[in-house]
């Protein structure tokens, strides 16, 4: 079931029309009853219309039968009229003419992407006013605002993508430079050439390796090509704003030049990496009752490294795989930031577990295995957050969860402390792994379930459905309706995230 976010003031029951079986529900307690069209006579004001319109009128409603539906509609009646549009195709289109002709106003417009099969892209919220001034231009009004704020949506995501894309084929450009300077591949074509002139190689074959051994530089013929070497140093800017905004604005990470975080955080910064979640974290922080941060699933602790910075909040990492541990460890130290890196994972139960390391990218680390292609696994300590709270005495007010699919096990064993301690929860979500498992961890639980999206408020949703584009991967668990507080928080901490650029951290490094 799908959570459709519109506002239907005064509204207890919405009629659908749409004769196609869509799986919605509509906040606020607003009951949804199917019914025939053919039977609606008058519409009460405590009564709205569901109204499907389609550039498929075989299956959906033409102008024709949204029109007949839409005139049933008293003044101050309501509508909400799912389409196969986006709302970018609207001007010009005879929908805009037919609502001027009705007198409906639009009062709110909703991205509806929700049914792949009946083609669904936008919801509009109409209510039908007296017949006065002219609608159009507000009506376009409503639907540009809305076009532009999914442009910009769309554009962010593609620089992003991009930025990405431009690091990975440095990246790769580096890796071929590196193979071919090796002696394994210089041997090689040195072999290759004396097999396609054996009469030549006789002489070129040994000559040429005695020359490539004397000059080698990546060790004997034979040897598996060693990971990217050396380290990185990046520097970060922080957000201006936050309760420690009086600490440096600049914070520096060295790693080992093969890890992804901090590459990424070279090519993007703050801005660039993650930046929905980081807003919303850093929002729980200044909007949650008193006590610590918990970033589960650490990596190399930019997570709790923001929040000793942005915060004076006790803070506590948990990272099992060890490279990444005295990775976090000394970014802390370095800077003077304060936060504890435990070297467990968390799970549903203590223990011991098989951290399979990801082939693919040291972020993909997972006790679950077959998650990623890995040809090399270790044996980690397992604790549960709840032995971890008891033991330490720490009262989690935030908790951050990101640990490649264990996420249920994560919060399974979370609950007595979730349960007393009411914390804030951020989870990543990857699409078609773990939904089911969450659901059943977190519904006896009674948080509200809110999918983190550059969106201001995000949806609430009945369901934990993940992002299959793999763009939006964090929802957050609220243990109350976050107030406007929460909002105003989130679009200050965006504020500040999105000046937080590679070019700013240069220009800070610059002045220091």
């Amino acid at each position: 079931m799908h959570q459709l976010q519109v506002d239907l003031l005064g509204v207890a029951e919405v009629l659908d029309t749409t004769g196609v079986g869509l799986d919605i529900a509509l906040p606020n307690g607003v009951d949804l009853r199917r019914c025939d069209r053919a039977t609606i006579a008058d519409v009460g004001a405590a009564t709205a219309l569901m109204v499907l319109a389609s550039p498929n009128t075989h299956t959906h409603g033409g102008r024709t039968d949204v029109e007949g539906l839409l005139r049933r509609l008293p003044p101050g009646g309501w509508a909400i009229l799912l389409l196969g549009w986006n709302a970018e195709d609207l001007p010009g289109h005879w929908l805009v003419d037919l609502l001027q002709e009705l007198s409906c106003r639009i009062v709110q417009v909703v991205r509806a992407e929700f049914d792949a099969v009946s083609g669904i892209e936008t919801a509009l919220v109409l209510t039908r006013v007296e017949p006065s001034t002219d609608l159009t231009p507000g009506n376009l009004y409503a639907v540009a605002e809305f076009g532009i704020a999914q442009l910009k949506h769309r554009v962010a995501a593609l620089n992003s993508q991009l930025n990405r894309a431009r690091l990975e084929i440095t990246n790769t450009k580096s890796e071929i430079s590196r193979i071919r300077s090796s002696t394994a591949y210089q041997a090689g074509q040195v072999l290759s050439a004396g097999r396609r002139s054996p009469l030549r190689g006789v002489v070129t074959v040994p000559r040429d390796l005695a020359r490539i051994w004397r000059g080698r530089r990546s060790g004997s013929i034979g040897r598996e090509i060693a990971p990217r070497k050396g380290s990185i140093t990046v520097p970060i800017a922080l957000p201006s704003s936050g309760a420690a905004a009086d600490r440096p604005p600049l914070i520096t990470i060295t790693a080992p030049a093969k890890l992804i975080v901090p590459r990424y955080l070279a090519a993007d910064g703050l801005a660039g990496y993650e930046p929905s979640s980081l807003a919303c974290f850093l929002a729980a922080t200044d909007v949650a009752g008193p006590g610590a941060v918990y970033d589960v699933g650490a990596n190399i602790g930019i997570y709790a490294a923001l929040a000793s910075a942005m915060t004076d909040r006790p803070v506590f990492a948990f990272e099992p795989y060890p490279l990444l541990v005295d990775v976090a460890r000394r970014f802390s130290d370095t800077n003077k930031l304060g936060y504890t890196t435990e070297a467990i994972a968390l799970g549903a139960e203590t223990g011991s577990a098989t951290l399979y390391l990801s082939d693919q990218s040291d972020s993909s680390n997972s006790l679950n295995a077959g998650f990623r292609v890995s040809s090399r696994q270790i044996e980690v300590p397992v604790d549960t957050l709840d032995s971890h709270a008891r033991r330490t005495g720490a009262v989690p007010a935030v908790i951050k969860v990101d640990t490649e699919t264990s996420e249920p096990s994560v919060l399974a064993g979370a609950t007595e402390t979730i349960t007393k301690h009411r914390p804030w929860v951020l989870c990543e979500v990857l699409a078609g792994r773990v939904e089911p498992d969450l659901e059943r961890v977190l519904a006896p639980l009674g948080y509200r379930w809110y999918h983190v999206t550059d969106e201001t408020p995000f949806r609430e949703s009945v369901r934990i459905v993940g992002d299959r584009s793999y763009k939006d991967l964090m929802w957050l668990f609220a243990p109350e309706k976050p107030t406007g507080a929460f909002w105003d928080a989130l679009l200050e901490r965006r504020e500040a995230l999105a000046a937080c650029t590679p070019d700013r951290a240069r220009q800070l490094q610059a002045h220091q």
